[in-house]
């Protein structure tokens, strides 16, 4: 056996350490999630996190299109695939409600594909809260530099 250096590794440690790809997702720090037919089937601990749920089980079976916050719902783009009924997002960021009726900024972004036999979208979901607040202090930030500029200008 040998790992991803291509380096020789003993074979017990081959049957110690198996990796687990069904809980690993649930240690990553971005949300992972599966959609089917509009619904939450999977939603790593990172998913829960964004969204202020404290476990999977309380998000899945949840309707994605019920989250999203309702004056966005017309912004967020539907994308249906050929054989699949269920829409799913495609836009950069939008709001979503948290579980104590709060709102998050997100971006989400997934792929059709097969799902323990159906069909469904898999993908990410970041939360783009505070990036929203460095943009807002950038575009101040922006409009104060300006304002020293045109002192400058005038000066001269």
């Amino acid at each position: 056996m040998r790992n991803a250096a291509n380096q020789a590794v003993p074979e017990f440690i081959g049957d110690v350490i198996k990796p687990d790809y069904r809980t690993m997702p649930q240690h990553f720090r971005v949300g992972l999630y599966v959609l089917q037919k509009g619904k939450f089937v999977f939603a790593n601990a990172g998913c829960c996190r964004v969204l202020g749920y404290d476990s999977s089980e309380q998000l899945v079976g949840r309707s994605f299109w019920e989250l999203v916050y309702a004056a966005d719902r017309a912004r967020v783009k539907l994308r249906r695939g050929p054989k699949d009924a269920s829409a799913h997002p495609s836009v950069d960021s939008f709001r979503m409600l948290k579980s104590d009726g709060s709102t998050v900024w997100v971006t989400m972004q997934g792929r059709d594909t097969v799902f323990e036999g159906k069909q469904a979208n898999i993908g990410f979901l970041f939360d783009m809260t505070a990036i929203g607040y460095v943009q807002k202090a950038l575009k101040k930030y922006r409009a104060r530099m300006t304002a020293v500029e045109d002192v400058i200008a005038e000066i001269d």
